[in-house]
């Protein structure tokens, strides 16, 4: 038989070519016929494609650039090359394959002064208390680097003005928290060589705070994962420190297990930040449910386990919301104030790998940060620190330090240590002077 040839978009591509392999591969019936396709990329991401899949033997590159500036990526991907490449090297082709399918050429959409009124509404619909007033008053003194503090710090309509506080200093602050981490999906994957807010504990630790950066596995579901970070608490040192926690991406719907389930470890958590955490859930994990089931769950990523699609699951915005219908009031009744801090970046801070992802969920809300959208951030009843000019994987992970090869594909500039200390100083100055006022969610 000859060969098939089609000229798809990504998205086409995506939910086309790539989901009917995917499929061929769950059910072990995959053709022997390689298959041909088009993809239109800009010409710098695909000539780093187009490195990585030539020096994989049994899969074939070719490329052509057209009137339009884009490049096509042609790859032949039979029989031999799909799965022989993954027995040979299965988390190279796993990184292969989310680039491809990740980065595009679609256009970023920009949020108008109407989006931002909506998104500021809608917040202070869910009985939000807005204190982005006082975090940018803790975070622009901190920042001393090329950025400037409002191109850090998104200045929507109606932030109210800061009301003074006595901030305490650094050393009052370590000798009374310790400050813990929870990162969120494939955490475990790629910890060989990309662990999200490394370089912020780091900062952390040199101004004397103790930190812990604490596991997850990021292929299982929140009770599991709940259980663990249980354990984990249970072992710090008993030393009268109360944890401010930071809870990033699905690292928030596991905390919230963590809290509702196991009594011993929420008594250690004096509050809960959420760092562009998924309190909703993403509409991106109902739109990519069926090609996870089919071929990602069955497939070794990097240092992770093969997984059962718990994961994922847990970030469908209908799972969320059954969630919260049934623990609310339990998490109410625990009496942890949570503090958001949301990512939602202007079109010059999408990463271009990231792009396609911004533009699908932008379909609904241009206010998003490439995995989130804006408002699925923010935890219901918690107090809103501010709207961060930066993506998703940006806000947690230092890309350009652990991964230079890659530095090209994301807009890593973002000062880190400063966005948690500030929210530490925060968190800590709203506890001392209006504890009454941090309802739970």
């Amino acid at each position: 038989m000859g060969m098939m040839e089609q000229t798809r978009t990504p998205d086409q591509f995506f939910h086309g070519r790539i989901l009917e392999m995917a499929r061929a591969i769950h059910s072990g019936k995959i053709s022997a016929e390689p298959v041909k396709t088009w993809v239109s990329l800009d010409m710098d991401s695909a000539a780093k494609l187009i490195k990585h899949f030539s020096s994989t033997r049994d899969r074939g590159v070719m490329s052509r650039t057209g009137s339009d500036g884009h490049t096509g990526l042609k790859l032949f991907l039979g029989k031999a090359g799909l799965l022989g490449g993954i027995k040979r090297s299965a988390a190279r082709f796993s990184v292969g394959l989310v680039a491809l399918v990740l980065t595009g050429c679609a256009p970023v959409q920009t949020a108008s002064m109407s989006d931002d009124l909506q998104l500021i509404a809608r917040a202070k619909q869910g009985h939000v208390r807005d204190l982005r007033g006082e975090y940018r008053h803790a975070l622009c003194p901190r920042l001393t680097g090329e950025r400037a503090c409002e191109d850090v710090l998104l200045r929507l309509p109606g932030e109210p003005v800061a009301r003074h506080h006595a901030a305490s200093n650094a050393a009052s602050l370590a000798a009374r928290y310790r400050i813990a981490f929870v990162p969120g999906l494939f955490s475990d994957c790629a910890e060989k060589w990309l662990v999200p807010f490394a370089d912020v504990a780091d900062e952390l630790s040199a101004a004397g705070f103790e930190v812990n950066l604490l596991r997850v596995q990021g292929r299982a579901g929140t009770e599991q994962n709940a259980t663990q970070l249980a354990g984990e608490i249970a072992a710090l040192p008993h030393d009268g420190k109360h944890l401010i926690v930071f809870a990033y991406s699905k690292g928030l719907p596991d905390v919230f297990d963590l809290l509702v389930r196991h009594p011993p470890a929420r008594q250690r958590v004096a509050a809960v930040v959420s760092y562009a955490g998924a309190a909703r859930g993403s509409p991106l994990a109902d739109e990519l449910r069926d090609i996870y089931d089919a071929f990602v769950t069955r497939l070794p990523i990097g240092g992770c386990a093969v997984g059962n699609g718990a994961e994922l699951e847990a970030l469908r915005p209908g799972v969320r919301h059954a969630w919260w219908t049934t623990h609310h009031q339990k998490l109410r009744d625990t009496r942890i104030p949570f503090f958001s801090l949301v990512g939602a970046p202007l079109p010059e801070k999408v990463s271009p790998l990231l792009r396609l992802n911004h533009s699908r969920l932008a379909e609904r809300d241009v206010n998003n940060d490439s995995q989130l959208l804006a408002d699925d951030a923010v935890v219901p009843g918690s107090a809103l620190l501010g709207y961060i000019n930066a993506d998703h994987w940006v806000m947690a992970m230092p890309l350009a330090k652990q991964v230079p090869a890659l530095a090209a594909l994301f807009h890593d500039d973002l000062p880190r240590g400063a966005l948690v200390g500030a929210a530490i100083e925060v968190v800590d100055s709203a506890l001392r002077t209006a504890p009454h006022s941090l309802s739970p969610p």
